[in-house]
């Protein structure tokens, strides 16, 4: 595969991915709100509704004109003048539908073969971070490690390898000291504790 199309591949797939989360985000705020489902949208979430079906639209049209056999399994998704709370939440869940289906389509065009090896090494961190995640283990922490994974299925190593080096910063800005010395300070007086 050209590596243009490759890139425009990841591309939609990571804009597909943003657009369900800004989608679930909003449908999270509308819920703690707790509106009638009758009632109108307040003029605040429906600009964000509409900027949120604007960039659906977006990618669908996009996705059309590239890959028809996919924009045909994503909802066709449209603002009615007066939206209603119960009307939002239906279309949010279109979006993300939509998205989804973006998402794995483009997974299964990108995704390259890797040795067995490796996915058996891959399953097995799986199994073990979600051993972990129930044991408590910080959200963010998971969150990027599953991302990790994922990436390392498809063979994209070099985003793997970003996306975990995420946690290592994260890491390494949680540990005592202004300085790069005064952190290796405090892990080799931590280290001599123990």
């Amino acid at each position: 595969m050209k590596k243009s199309k490759l890139e425009a591949l990841v591309a939609i797939r990571m804009k597909a991915i943003r657009l369900a989360e800004t989608a679930r985000k909003l449908e999270h705020e509308l819920r703690k709100r707790r509106y009638h489902p009758d009632g109108l949208l307040p003029s605040s979430f429906k600009s964000w509704l509409k900027r949120v079906t604007e960039r659906y639209e977006e990618l669908r049209s996009w996705i059309t004109h590239k890959f028809y056999e996919v924009s045909a399994q994503m909802p066709y998704v449209t603002l009615p003048d007066l939206v209603r709370v119960g009307d939002a939440f239906g279309i949010l869940e279109d979006v993300v539908t939509g998205c989804k289906v973006a998402e794995k389509s483009m997974e299964i065009m990108i995704k390259p073969s890797i040795e067995p090896k490796l996915v058996d090494k891959l399953g097995s961190l799986r199994e073990e971070l979600e051993k972990l995640e129930s044991e408590g283990l910080d959200v963010m922490v998971v969150k990027n490690l599953k991302e990790a994974i994922m990436e390392a299925e498809h063979g994209h190593r070099l985003a793997s390898a970003m996306i975990a080096s995420r946690i290592i910063c994260n890491l390494i800005d949680r540990l005592e000291g202004e300085k790069d010395e005064d952190k290796v300070d405090y892990l080799v007086r931590v280290g001599g504790n123990s």
